[in-house]
């Protein structure tokens, strides 16, 4: 599933380091409410190319879903939205974030 060239796997320093960096970006996305992508994209790009953009993606997705779990409430929909609209929303990234891993998945 990984390539040869996939340093994460024999060094736990390089773990820690993206860890922390995950960690980094979740708090700045859970504070301003965008920036996930911004903050972890360049300095995981610098461990490891393998890790942008689709596993950053991926994270930058729960982490937004998480907070708009957190905050649904005063969410304001406008008049016209309906649950098939509510349906389509929720939908669509799960099935994009499927096919993307079935696709990693093939790739090796």
């Amino acid at each position: 599933m990984f390539p040869d060239s996939f340093p994460l796997i024999d060094q736990p320093w390089l773990m820690l380091a993206v860890f922390l960096i995950v960690l980094a970006a979740s708090v700045v996305q859970a504070g301003l409410g965008m920036g996930f992508g911004l903050t972890a994209a360049p300095l995981l790009a610098l461990i490891d190319p393998h890790l942008v953009p689709v596993p950053t993606l991926i994270l930058g997705m729960v982490t937004a879903g998480m907070g708009a779990w957190r905050q649904h409430v005063s969410i304001n929909w406008p008049a016209g939205v309906s649950s098939t609209h509510l349906t389509l929303l929720t939908i669509i990234p799960v099935y994009s974030s499927v096919a993307t891993f079935i696709s990693l998945l093939n790739i090796s």
